[in-house]
């Protein structure tokens, strides 16, 4: 997966919510808006 600068991710990018969360800790800036609930879990409702 190519998660650099400029991507625009979404959480069905994912296959578990494990690797959501590393690409969101990359920036907590979060442009992707992995994190709906601003809570610092990104894509919760993954497995």
């Amino acid at each position: 997966m190519n998660d650099g600068p400029g991507d625009d991710l979404n959480c069905d990018d994912f296959d578990t919510q494990e690797e959501a969360q590393e690409v969101y800790e990359q920036n907590t800036d979060d442009p992707n808006q992995l994190d709906g609930d601003n809570d610092g879990t990104a894509c919760e409702a993954l497995p």
